[in-house]
């Protein structure tokens, strides 16, 4: 198989991390040569195997990665848009809103859809490894029999005869095509209605609910610029047609709230990557500004 090796240290006298990394891959290929007659090759991108080497002043760690691809992909996304929201990230959003599943969810600036679908994936109890491989089913003290059972149990305790009330929408026609096309992988476009809309020119999909997006940060000036006009028109909107609703919006731009001229009930900090933002809360009363 493919081998990749990375080194990693803290507080280590020596120069050079790359030479270590080398030094390992040679050990590791001799080792095969010896026994095996044969030679691993190395494969930078997409290996089979990963072996990890740690240093700190005094000890050295190698760690053989069980995982492979990073945790937070579950396996169902192929989307190729910008910037994507990672779906442990929309996981939490999903939990820190306090969602039910018999609630209305919307998410009205969806993008590839991963807030619905992770969304979904609570309502309907798919295990968030489901449709992704791990790194540990290629070695050789794997047991296929006894994962397939897992995997097979995990299938069982789905609940497809729940149909929540799941709404998306997005002005973009690509990311509402990539969000079915991320969907139907899973086999469960049924579940989810598609709406391809300015989402301030379509009313709500229920009389009360839950707004859960990732809205704009504005990171470029002419981005800042623009979003200064719409805060004021989302707030606008959400005063006119979501009335008992609750909205929860993740933003980097931390002035949003003072421009749409309305106090959030909730300020919660989250990292999305190296951008420090918050997810507002704001509940929508019928007849009131705030």
């Amino acid at each position: 198989m493919t081998i990749k090796l990375s080194t990693s240290a803290i507080n280590c006298q020596l120069k050079s991390l790359n030479f270590i990394s080398l030094k390992a891959k040679d050990a590791v290929c001799d080792y095969f040569m010896d026994n095996y007659q044969i030679r691993p090759n190395v494969n930078k991108q997409n290996p089979d195997i990963r072996i990890l080497n740690f240093l700190n002043q005094h000890e050295y760690s190698i760690y053989i990665d069980t995982s492979g691809d990073t945790l937070f992909k579950r396996g169902y996304r192929k989307d190729k848009l910008e910037a994507p929201l990672k779906e442990n990230l929309a996981s939490a959003l999903v939990f820190l809103s306090n969602w039910q599943r018999e609630e209305t969810l919307f998410d009205p600036m969806c993008g590839s859809g991963t807030i619905v679908i992770e969304a979904l994936m609570k309502a309907l109890n798919i295990a968030p490894g489901l449709f992704r491989r791990f790194a540990f089913e290629k070695f050789t003290n794997f047991y296929q029999r006894d994962f397939d059972q897992l995997k097979h149990q995990a299938k069982l305790d789905i609940d497809k005869s729940f149909k929540p009330l799941i709404y998306a929408n997005d002005i973009d026609i690509r990311a509402i095509k990539q969000a079915k096309l991320n969907l139907s992988y899973m086999k469960l476009g049924e579940y989810i209605k598609f709406n391809n809309n300015d989402f301030l020119k379509i009313k709500a999909p229920d009389v009360s609910g839950v707004i859960i997006s990732n809205l704009p940060y504005g990171v470029r000036l002419d981005d800042l610029t623009k979003l200064e006009k719409f805060y004021p028109q989302l707030a606008q909107h959400l005063k006119n047609n979501y009335a008992n609703w609750r909205c929860y919006f993740l933003s980097g731009d931390l002035r949003m709230p003072k421009l749409m001229r309305l106090k959030p009930s909730k300020k919660i900090p989250i990292f999305n990557g190296s951008i420090e933002c918050r997810l507002f809360e704001f509940i929508m009363v019928s007849g009131s500004n705030r």
